[in-house]
Parts: structure tokens; sequence; C-alpha cells
């Protein structure tokens, strides 16, 4: 499986969810990010205070409408399928 890459502006913003409560575990779950992964964001940008609240909360709704986006591409893709199968359903000899 490819390493996935992350942006530089949305690793900051879950470090500063972590920084304003929120557990490394659930941001890990949420974001699908691994655990020793964010780690080093931690470390590496833990001290960084140049993102601002709106940046943060734009970043993170970007991530999720990234996700949702995919989904509803893959559901599309099913039911595109669908239709052709009722569509063109298969003779019976």
């Amino acid at each position: 499986m490819a390493k996935a890459k992350y942006d530089e502006n949305f690793k900051k913003s879950l470090v500063a969810l972590y920084r304003r409560g929120k557990t490394k575990h659930s941001i890990c779950q949420e974001f699908s990010v691994p655990n020793s992964t964010f780690g080093k964001w931690v470390k590496k940008f833990n001290n960084d205070d140049n993102i601002e609240s709106n940046e943060i909360l734009n970043i993170l709704q970007a991530q999720e409408l990234k996700k949702q986006r995919v989904l509803l591409e893959e559901e599309l893709s099913i039911l595109t399928e669908a239709i052709a199968v009722f569509e063109n359903p298969p003779s019976k000899d």
C-alpha cells in the first residue's frame, strides 16, 4: 500500500486540535492517521502558533468534503452499474 502524503496545513490543523484538548487517539481515528505519524507531527508543530482557528476549520472541512466526495463517487458508480443491469436484463434462452 502506498504511503499517504499529508498537506503541511492539515498536519498543523490536527496538532492544533490536539493542543485544544482533543485526544491523540480520537484524532488518529477520525482522520485515519497512524498514531506514530501523528506523534511526529506533535513534536514538530506543537509550538507553532501561526495557524488561525478559521484556517483550521476550513482545512478540516475541506478534508471531510473530500472524504464525502469519494464515498459519493463510489455510490454513483454502483448505482450506474445497477441501472445498466436493470435496463438490459440478461436474455433467457
